[in-house]
Parts: C-alpha cells; structure tokens; sequence
C-alpha cells in the first residue's frame, strides 16, 4: 500500500470515529440505558481514538461528555440530575469510578461553575 493510500484510510477511520462519537452521546446512552458505559467510556463511548495517545485508565475526555451532558439536558430535562446520580454511584462501586467520579467534580472554572 503506497503512504498516500495508507494516509487516506488513516483520515477515514479517524471521519468514522468522530462520526460515530456524535452519534453515541448522552441522550443515546441515556435511551440504551448504557449511562455508566458512556460516562467510562466503555466500547462505542470511547471519546479517544485507537491513533490517539491517552492515558489507559482514562478512555474518555471528561470536558467533552460535560459539555454533551448539558447540550442533553435542553432535549431531556433531568439529564445533568442523572449526571450526578450515576457519578455518586459510581465512585461508591469501584476505584476506576471514584477517579471518573473526581476527574468529572474538578473541571470547574474560577466562579465555581462546572465547565
């Protein structure tokens, strides 16, 4: 396979994966009953590519599912309340929980306010 070939499927899989982060939000979740899944970033939640370095107890970029998670909430009220609620389960289950549970509570601006 030549490096131009190789580099065009490399920029197609990468299309395919943010294609397919979009469609796997929140509300998705939410509608799948797959909430701890998206908020992990367990299998088709994964917000970090296969190409991308990330840390590996850390498969998800927690800036962009609290952004999703507030977008979720003008399309179904009560989604930041479940938010909350499956984190606070979350940090009670397991180690990997309690540090999403923190990595989630830290991303706060000067105010106080969640990002």
């Amino acid at each position: 396979m030549s490096s131009n070939n190789v580099k065009k499927k490399f920029y197609e899989d990468m299309q395919s994966f943010y294609d397919q982060q979009d469609k796997y939000n929140f509300l998705y979740a939410i509608s799948k009953c797959e909430i701890r899944e998206y908020l992990r970033g367990d299998g088709k939640y994964r917000k970090y590519s296969a190409s991308d370095f990330y840390i590996a107890y850390e498969p998800t970029d927690t800036c962009r599912v609290i952004k999703d998670v507030f977008y979720a909430e003008a399309a179904k009220v009560g989604a930041v309340d479940m938010f909350f609620d499956y984190l606070r389960q979350m940090a009670e289950e397991s180690a990997l929980g309690a540090y999403l549970s923190f990595d989630y509570s830290k991303l706060k601006n000067k105010e106080g306010q969640v990002v």
